[in-house]
């Protein structure tokens, strides 16, 4: 016969659904990425109900902002009513809780819950209890939080079970005097940029969300896995779900040109490791002392730039996305007249370092008959000392006044 001790048990804890958002951040979207970038939210839960029906989990909690009926469609709801009907053909249990963003309020009245899925209606501490058999059950409390995105501790004053307990909320945990804080661990949304254990705050865990929405949210995504035994140890492990991750990736340039810091960036993207069912999408971050990076930062194609490098990208690491470029040391496009200038400026002398300086020779403007003191200029002027200081010059002589950007 098996130990209690020896039991294990497993609950998926997830969050952050927000399935009327879809992807964003991307200007320059190649067109065999539209679909993806449209469906990486569903296709975030798919994965996520996909994995706890394969591994048998015990329970799902969804610890609240999943759906926004103000912004939902017919087809948003159709969706989440699938996935649900999906753990419960596999008798597996879902803790559904509320969170202010999903103003339970609005939903229609027409959505069809499973039997297996529980939801905190009440706005008052509520525990639902799942027998799990061998005579353990799981107990887990919370509220419907309509209007919060925070949970107080004094709430759930005196809340106790006869077996395991958990907390479930959306939110920032307060805690009130030491004696008011619960002794239980909490399962945890509202924080969708990125999952967190129990190492970090003892009854804390967040899921963060299965899928990142932009830039700003970068690293996998996915759903935060508990297995825990009958006496109430656990361990905490993350699930990445996410079909698209944004990430930074940064490059010490050293190009002079336009050309050449196009080279140096493929050379950094084709030199890494990518998995074909992952979509990656980058913000770049340059870091150079050369004038290239005023060059970027000033010229008004630079779309044209970006669009440039994204095609050659899609030629060879097609599941990757170029968002942005982040100069490090660049002085702020203003939008001035004279900050455009300068990146025209610029422009022109980085193309004629991309053209080897064939184009530029000032010796046409010397005398015919020169002695040895003009000797010397002759061979500045046709060597390659005279660009970089022209370009010197012309920054000096270019770079917008500070007030005029004001």
């Amino acid at each position: 016969m098996q130990e209690a001790s020896d039991l294990r048990f497993r609950i998926l804890l997830t969050s952050d659904w927000r399935l009327t958002e879809v992807c964003g951040g991307c200007t320059q979207v190649p067109e065999s990425h539209f679909e993806t970038l449209s469906n990486a939210a569903y296709r975030a839960v798919e994965n996520l109900i996909d994995f706890a029906i394969a591994e048998q989990v015990d329970a799902v909690v969804i610890a609240g902002n999943t759906l926004d009926p103000s912004s939902a469609t017919p087809a948003d709801y159709s969706f989440l009513q699938k996935q649900l009907t999906r753990l419960h053909t596999n008798s597996i249990h879902v803790i559904w809780n509320w969170s202010y963003s999903d103003k339970r309020h609005d939903w229609p009245r027409c959505f069809r819950w499973p039997e297996t899925t529980h939801c905190f209606n009440s706005n008052t501490p509520k525990t639902i209890q799942l027998s799990l058999g061998n005579a353990h059950s799981i107990h887990f409390v919370g509220l419907a939080n309509d209007s919060r995105d925070e949970i107080k501790t004094e709430w759930f004053e005196g809340i106790q079970a006869s077996g395991l307990l958990f907390g479930v909320g959306y939110g920032r945990m307060i805690y009130g005097q030491e004696s008011n804080s619960p002794s239980f661990p909490w399962l945890l949304g509202g924080q969708p940029y990125r999952y967190r254990d129990a190492s970090e705050s003892m009854f804390e865990i967040y899921s963060g969300s299965p899928q990142g929405r932009n830039l700003e949210q970068t690293g996998p995504h996915g759903a935060a896995l508990l297995e825990f035994d009958t006496t109430g140890e656990y361990e905490t492990y993350f699930v990445n779900l996410s079909p698209v991750e944004y990430t930074r990736l940064h490059i010490d340039a050293n190009a002079e040109t336009l050309s050449e810091l196009n080279n140096e960036i493929m050379q950094v993207i084709e030199s890494s490791v990518y998995d074909d069912s992952l979509l990656t999408i980058y913000t770049l971050e340059i870091k150079s002392n050369s004038t290239i990076v005023h060059v970027l930062n000033s010229l008004s194609e630079y779309h044209t730039v970006l669009d440039q490098l994204q095609r050659q990208i899609n030629r060879i690491v097609p599941s990757v996305i170029v968002a942005s470029i982040e100069l490090e040391g660049a002085f702020e496009h203003n939008g001035s007249a004279s900050q455009e200038v300068l990146g025209e400026f610029l422009f022109e002398i980085s193309r004629l370092r991309d053209a080897g300086w064939q184009d530029l020779d000032l010796t046409n403007f010397l005398p015919l008959n020169i002695d040895t003191t003009w000797a010397t200029l002759e061979e500045d002027l046709i060597g390659l000392t005279v660009l970089k200081d022209c370009e010197t010059l012309g920054i000096h002589l270019l770079r917008p006044d500070p007030g005029e950007a004001a």
